[in-house]
Parts: C-alpha cells; structure tokens; sequence
C-alpha cells in the first residue's frame, strides 16, 4: 500500500488504520535491501520473482487503498454538521471496514506469494531480521 513515500510495500506503509495483521519480514520491499537479502540468503532469482509478485499486485493495492480513503472521507463527511443522521453514519462505517478488508486481503495475497518463493530456512532467517534479532 502506498506509505509515506508513495511507495507500495509489503506492509511498509505508514500506519493509518490499514496496516495489514499479515506481515513476512521488515516493512517496505525488504527483498531489495543488500543487508536483508544476505542475511536471508535469497537468490538473483528469488528477487526478480518477487519483483514480479509486487509488480503484478500493485495496482489492485493502490485501487483498494484508494477506495479505503474515499470510504473515509465518506464517513467523515456524514459525521459532520449539526444533524448526524445515525445509521448513515453507521452505514459508512461497514462501508469503511469492507473497503479495509478487501485491502487486506489484496496485500495479504501479494506477501503470501512473495513467502512462497523462500525456502524454511530463509524464512526463519528472515523472521529473525524482521525481529532483529541477530
């Protein structure tokens, strides 16, 4: 999702109520740090087929967090003025957490890919960095 840098990564956004619960390893496109990629042993290859993962994901994750923030201008627009009509507001905010669930569920898909492309080892090494742990 974009993050503060307009980038979209696994997770690495700034957090604003959107923040996936899935997250493999530091936040951002941890794959393409020099540091990250030695510690966990991946490969030229592992990194080009992670590239592609993101790259084929992205712009559904860019549509569906726009849309989350469209939900949310919705509700604030609802909530607002003297005469808050109740269950509008509470119509928009379902309308809010669908457009967070469909968001989650598109960037949980990407970085469940992008796992499937590490062995047991690398994956326990990279819980380690995301972790810090030495």
């Amino acid at each position: 999702m974009p993050g503060a840098n307009g980038k979209v990564a696994g997770s690495g956004k700034a957090d604003n109520g959107t923040r996936s619960a899935l997250q493999f390893g530091p936040p951002g496109r941890w794959w393409d740090d020099k540091a990250t990629v030695r510690a966990v042993g991946l490969s030229n290859d592992q990194q080009k087929r992670m590239d592609s993962i993101f790259d084929s994901h992205k712009a559904a994750i860019v549509d569906s967090y726009k849309a989350l923030l469209n939900e949310r201008a919705k509700l604030e627009a609802v909530s607002k003025g003297p005469q808050v009509d109740q269950s509008r507001v509470f119509a928009q905010i379902d309308a809010v957490n669908q457009a967070r669930s469909v968001l989650q569920k598109a960037n949980s898909q990407m970085l469940l890919e992008i796992r499937q492309q590490m062995d047991p080892q690398q994956l326990e090494k990279l819980g380690k960095v995301a972790a810090n742990e030495p």
